[in-house]
């Protein structure tokens, strides 16, 4: 035996181990089915009819025969619009047309057949919507018409979801509340599942999306937030399946741009006014997707791509201690100040300046004179209008499809995203954000690769293997490579060791604003 016949053994032993062993109920994830029952006008099953399932953007056929209860099944049909063919001589042909299939679905199309002759057919092409009877999953379908049509401010698909009954953001400053989450049911945001092309779609430890999504390239995705399937194992909460889009015998495409300026925004209502000017903003995405044949009725591709340019600034209000607070005059504050080491208050709220210490005065640069007090009062004093938002991104979606024959098909998608940020809601609160703020960098791409075998009429194998990878480097934008915790010597801290940590220590006081990362 040569090299080459011992490898396409090996892989034979391997596909016809996970032949045996694969769950059949895993594979309808990204996938679907239709099936259903032959019978005549009186209702009587009818065996051995012929029965022919077509994909019609694709032509991708499978070809079936009604068993001795006249039950026929297509399993692991890729989503889209198909029609079902039954045929049998001395009877009419009958055709159902009109079938949209979703992932996850398992439709039941009964057909009747009447007695005639072959060359007469029947055709059904509107009827009431098909019922569920397969499973009681909760669910609900955001198709390709609603992804282009319904406004989508910032072009985040996750933020259809939601349109759900039972679907919200999650609170604030929770696990996910920076991160694009949702909630779905009352459960955390951390235990939902997000799938693309069957494969997990999600980063490790934060469960948040891995590999943001074109809308242009996603031919659907389900929400199911309910009684879901044991293939949406895992996780308990709410299961997000996401479809790539793939090409189909006709060619198509289209381009896109979207653009805002602060030219025609209006003031935020908070701001004071008048306003020198309003805060800097504009973003323009762009992008165009096309997706045709490479051999018709066999190969099929589809490629989209999207960037986008954002310069950002946002205005905050925030609470600043008063520039006396420095020289210990806390005249102004109706609590008395008790000393410490005496235990009596101290007279007038002046505290002698030589009991200041001087690492507290050290944070005095941070604080003034970058956000002079613009406001009256000692809280909600300051603003600050110098937030940045940057946000520069692009994408990129490739799918691949490939029909071998009716019982062979492969398929290939691949999703890469990069994006240069400001990063500053991390920190929890806006103001002083230039001090707590990180330029990240974020890397992610998913691949699913999907290999369908239907063995015979009654098996049907579904293979799949994928990954996804999340790379997010965050560096500070401000005194990032001061190492402040030796100016003040303060020492026992990450800093020490580790470079990235070092720059303005997190400091927290009271009815103030946040210092430091």
């Amino acid at each position: 035996m040569n090299f080459n016949q011992k490898v396409i053994g090996c892989l034979a032993f391997a596909f016809l181990l996970v032949l045996v062993t694969a769950n059949p109920a895993l594979s309808q994830v990204a996938r679907g089915s239709i099936s259903g029952t032959v019978a005549d006008a009186s209702g009587a099953v009818i065996p051995g009819v012929g029965v022919t399932v077509i994909n019609t953007g694709t032509n991708a056929t499978r070809e079936l025969v009604s068993n001795e209860s006249g039950v026929y099944a297509a399993e692991l049909l890729t989503i889209g619009t198909y029609r079902v063919i039954a045929e049998l001589p001395g009877f009419q042909v009958s055709i159902r047309d009109g079938i949209t299939l979703s992932s996850g679905d398992r439709l039941r199309v009964d057909l009747e057949l009447i007695v005639g002759q072959l060359t007469e057919t029947v055709e059904v092409t509107a009827e009431a919507p098909l019922i569920r009877t397969e499973d009681a999953a909760m669910a609900a379908v955001m198709d390709q018409q609603k992804l282009t049509d319904l406004p989508l401010n910032g072009r985040n698909f996750i933020q259809l979801a939601y349109l759900i009954p039972g679907s919200f953001a999650p609170r604030q400053n929770s696990h996910l509340g920076h991160r694009g989450g949702i909630t779905v049911g009352g459960v955390s945001e951390k235990t939902n599942q997000t799938l693309l092309d069957g494969i997990n779609n999600q980063g490790a430890g934060t469960h948040e999306l891995s590999t943001p999504l074109i809308v242009d390239a996603i031919a659907e995705f389900k929400i199911l937030t309910n009684t879901y399937g044991a293939q949406y194992g895992t996780f308990a909460g709410g299961q997000l399946d996401a479809i790539t889009k793939g090409g189909s015998n006709e060619v198509h495409g289209g381009a896109f741009w979207f653009h805002r300026n602060d030219n025609l925004d209006a003031r935020n209502f908070f701001d004071p006014w008048p306003i020198e000017r309003l805060p800097e903003f504009r973003r323009h995405q762009f992008g165009g997707t096309i997706g045709g044949p490479i051999i018709k009725d066999k190969m099929f591709f589809f490629y989209a791509f999207e960037g986008q340019r954002q310069i950002k600034n946002n205005t905050a209000r925030g609470s600043m201690p008063r520039e006396e607070f420095w020289d210990g005059d806390f005249s102004a504050v109706s609590k008395s100040l008790i000393d410490p080491l005496t235990g009596d208050p101290f007279p007038g709220n002046q505290i002698p300046k030589d009991r200041l210490n001087w690492r507290s005065m050290k944070f005095k640069e941070f604080y003034t004179p970058h956000y002079p007090l613009t406001l009256p009062g000692l809280s909600q004093n300051a603003i600050n209008s110098s937030i940045d938002e940057t946000d520069h991104r692009k994408q990129h979606a490739w799918r691949w499809d490939y029909s071998m024959n009716q019982d062979h098909s492969f398929s290939v998608s691949y999703n890469n995203f990069r994006s240069t940020f400001v990063e500053w809601a991390q920190a929890g609160r806006p103001f002083l954000a230039e001090h707590r703020s990180h330029l990240s960098k974020q890397l992610a791409f998913h691949t699913a690769v999907n290999y369908t075998w239907v063995v015979s009429p009654t098996i049907v194998n579904d293979f799949r293997i994928g990954a996804n990878r999340l790379i997010r480097r965050r560096s500070p934008i401000a005194f990032g490579d001061r190492y402040f915790n030796d100016e003040i010597k303060v020492y026992g801290t990450l800093a020490d060791n580790f470079p990235f940590h070092r720059g303005i220590p997190d400091v927290r006081i009271k009815g103030y604003e946040n210092l430091g990362s």
